[in-house]
């Protein structure tokens, strides 16, 4: 089979032996599917990784993507582009933003944009919906999970209330 991308003589942690290694890494559409130490089969791009560690696209939980009124501060092209060159291939975005993403019309919003601009992927976090009953619609959008802004920088509920706060939590665990 013809690879798309061969990583020839590069290092790279080989988690049977639990050590870097130097090898080949072979990529067809997308994902790794061949390592050897031994030259691997023909490819479409060579790349030789001499001398280098070969790491996965890292993954950033805690982004901010400031699109709609924050614009100034940072977009979905400045924001993942920056990401990319630092090998980040994985944004989470955090939902303290102008509005703030716990509506799913602000979500789908949000990801639209994303999906125009970004140069990696985007995920996002949800801040605890006002309408609880926004939950279920949240998660089918695919939301990365619920954030609880305790402080009240989100449009949210008065969390000082410890039943109040449990019972939000029994909400997002019900909802999935």
């Amino acid at each position: 089979m013809k690879l798309d991308i061969a990583i020839q003589n590069g290092m790279f942690f080989d988690p049977v032996k639990r050590e870097l290694v130097r090898g080949n890494i072979g990529i067809k559409n997308g994902q790794i599917i061949s390592t050897s130490e031994k030259k691997g089969a023909e490819c479409e791009i060579e790349v030789n990784a001499r001398d280098a560690i070969v790491l996965p696209g890292f993954i950033d939980l805690h982004a901010h993507m400031r699109d709609l009124e924050h614009s100034y501060k940072e977009t979905f092209a400045t924001g993942t582009k920056a990401a990319i060159h630092g090998g980040v291939t994985t944004l989470v975005c955090m939902p303290n933003t102008k509005p703030p993403v716990n509506r799913p019309s602000v979500l789908s919003d949000y990801m639209a944009r994303a999906r125009m601009a970004a140069y990696c992927n985007v995920s996002f976090y949800s801040g605890y919906p006002l309408d609880e009953h926004d939950l279920p619609l949240l998660k089918n959008q695919g939301i990365a999970g619920v954030k609880f802004y305790l402080e009240r920088s989100l449009e949210s509920m008065d969390w000082s209330n410890d039943a109040v706060l449990g019972m939000a939590v029994r909400n997002v665990i019900d909802a999935g």
